[in-house]
């Protein structure tokens, strides 16, 4: 028997074309203000969820200082989150 802890995540929205452009407008454009879109309603979803720990992905070093934030972090704002995961620096191949 694995006594290894079992990790589960879920995907909370669908990634339709709506999605797609708020994503895009939110990271790419820098719209920090639409973080609150979805504060409340995560915040809620983990208060009432049966879970351990809340993980954001991190960002590159590179990534925080062209875009000034973490995308899913911020969306996290107010939720206590674990540093479970680093970014790993590599070297771009150029073909």
């Amino acid at each position: 028997m694995n006594n290894r802890p079992s990790l589960h995540h879920r995907a909370l929205y669908q990634y339709n074309d709506a999605m797609r452009l708020f994503m895009q407008q939110y990271k790419f454009n820098g719209d920090y203000k639409l973080r609150k879109i979805f504060n409340r309603e995560l915040i809620n979803l983990v208060h009432t969820s049966d879970m351990d720990l809340v993980v954001a992905v991190p960002v590159s070093r590179h990534t925080m200082m062209t875009r000034g934030f973490n995308q899913v972090a911020s969306l996290l704002e107010g939720i206590e989150l674990t540093e479970a995961l680093q970014v790993k620096v590599t070297k771009k191949c150029n073909n």
